[in-house]
């Protein structure tokens, strides 16, 4: 333990300072959420931090997207699996656009193809190729990726 006297004291507007390290250190456990002082063991036998529910975010958003009145039905099909996958899978770099967009089309290619949503991924793709996220060949990589469930 470091003597008190080791450390001076200031005077700030007639208030004592004391330094930082002769503050006393918080005693007991807190939520690591909320902050709140945790009162018992009872308290601690579920580990709650872990459990995100995020359906409520989800069905917000469907809903805010379903206010859109000058979006077709397609672009909020196309919309909603993609706010869904990206929920659910990060894209956490430029370079990772190309391995997600295929594993979405692995993940969600039936499902769009089959509600008629292939021009709404083509515009998709465009536009990360209009942004430089995607090359001509990972475009058209992408794109045969949900081809592939067009006969299906």
């Amino acid at each position: 333990m470091i003597p008190q006297d080791a450390f001076p004291t200031y005077s700030c507007s007639g208030r004592e300072v004391v330094p930082f390290e002769l503050l006393p250190l918080p005693t007991g456990r807190y939520h690591s959420q909320t902050f709140a002082a945790v009162m018992s063991n009872e308290d601690l036998d579920e580990d709650s931090d872990d459990d995100a529910d995020l359906s409520w975010q989800e069905s917000l958003r469907n809903a805010l997207l379903e206010e859109f009145q000058d979006v077709t039905a397609t672009e909020k099909i196309f919309m909603k699996a993609w706010n869904e996958f990206v929920l659910h899978n990060r894209i956490w770099a430029d370079h990772c656009v190309v391995d997600a967009m295929c594993e979405f089309a692995d993940l969600y290619g039936a499902q769009l193809i089959r509600d008629d949503c292939r021009s709404e991924i083509c515009l998709h793709l465009y536009h990360w190729f209009d942004i430089g996220l995607l090359s001509p060949q990972e475009f058209m990589t992408c794109l045969q990726r949900f081809d592939k469930f067009m006969n299906l």
